[in-house]
């Protein structure tokens, strides 16, 4: 039974690469026709088959849980030992032991309250950490005051800054991103994130001062990324950061 259920399991976990390998030729065809417009389709593409790469993963510790259960199964069937000759039934008879003083023996241990509980340990998690990339210290200050009581809040000037820390192993929650910048803006800087960790897209919400111009506005149309105006609503800031984290 085991053995037929692992061998499903391969055969669906040999499938689920197959989708990988699918999604890394498709990038790789869209990336060779080169430009912005192939960044997009790229970005876009790669959004829709995010959670293929999460399904190989799943149906890999199907099979390793699978793997375990067989190995225990067949541990379980071996032959037990033999008995050894000083567990042979022909044993000599105990020696009589000697009686302990009274005064050697332990004193019997309390049995423990049933009420008694034990020791709590605390467990203290992060607060979620946000990285808002902005050129204008006048915004970041209001974003820190904002959301500092119940985030962790990293500021940037621009998108170099901000790919700089990324790429140095910050952590990051969401990412809050001006559209209009210096150096690198957002789109560019969306790109960059691309090309190096494509596993932070998801975490990024824009925001904009003004209404985007066309190349812009096609741009966040083709990836349905998240747009906030400012000035922003607090609720409408801390709803965008809680829907990106759950990606």
């Amino acid at each position: 039974m085991l053995l037929s259920e692992l061998g499903g399991s391969l055969v669906r976990l040999r499938q689920r690469f197959h989708e990988v390998a699918a999604v890394v030729e498709g990038l790789g065809g869209l990336r060779a026709l080169g430009g912005e417009e192939a960044l997009i389709e790229m970005a876009v593409f790669a959004q829709s088959h995010e959670h293929t790469l999460q399904r190989a993963w799943a149906a890999l510790e199907d099979c390793e849980h699978l793997a375990r259960r067989l190995n225990q199964a067949s541990l379980s069937s071996l032959p037990e030992a033999p008995l050894s000759a000083a567990t042979s039934t022909e044993r000599a008879p105990p020696a009589a032991a000697e009686p302990e003083p009274a005064s050697a023996k332990a004193p019997p241990l309390a049995a423990p309250a049933e009420d008694e509980e034990g020791p709590v340990t605390q467990v203290d998690v992060a607060p979620p950490r946000v990285l808002v990339v902005d050129d204008d210290p006048t915004v970041l200050r209001a974003f820190r005051r904002v959301l500092s009581p119940d985030h962790e809040v990293l500021t940037a000037r621009d998108g170099a800054e901000a790919l700089r820390m990324v790429l140095g192993g910050a952590r990051v929650d969401a990412i809050i991103c001006d559209i209009g910048m210096p150096k690198l803006d957002g789109p560019a800087f969306f790109s960059e994130l691309f090309e190096l960790r494509p596993q932070m897209m998801p975490r990024v919400v824009f925001c904009t001062g003004g209404q985007p111009n066309e190349k812009t506005q096609r741009f966040l149309d083709r990836l349905q990324a998240p747009l906030l105006y400012k000035p922003v609503a607090v609720a409408d800031l801390k709803q965008a950061i809680e829907s990106v984290r759950s990606r």
